[in-house]
């Protein structure tokens, strides 16, 4: 896996996520911490379960690593 190196403000959105998902705080905190919506937060807890840190990576989107992922074949 490679290590994936994040700015501090995207490292903080990924800590507060991984935080929701482990069970360690609730969405409306996180909405309050990170100064986002509801279905933004949704969508970040999408994007961590299926692709992890590299979800929040600076320029990846979910439509661009699906694009990836259908286009490259498994070695």
């Amino acid at each position: 896996m490679r290590k994936v190196i994040l700015s501090v403000k995207k490292n903080y959105c990924y800590e507060v996520i991984k935080m929701v998902c482990d069970g360690n705080m609730n969405r409306k905190m996180a909405e309050v911490k990170l100064c986002v919506s509801y279905r933004t937060i949704s969508r970040y807890i999408a994007g961590y379960r299926a692709y992890g840190k590299a979800f929040f990576s600076m320029g990846i989107s979910v439509s661009l690593l699906l694009r990836l992922f259908l286009l490259i074949p498994s070695l």
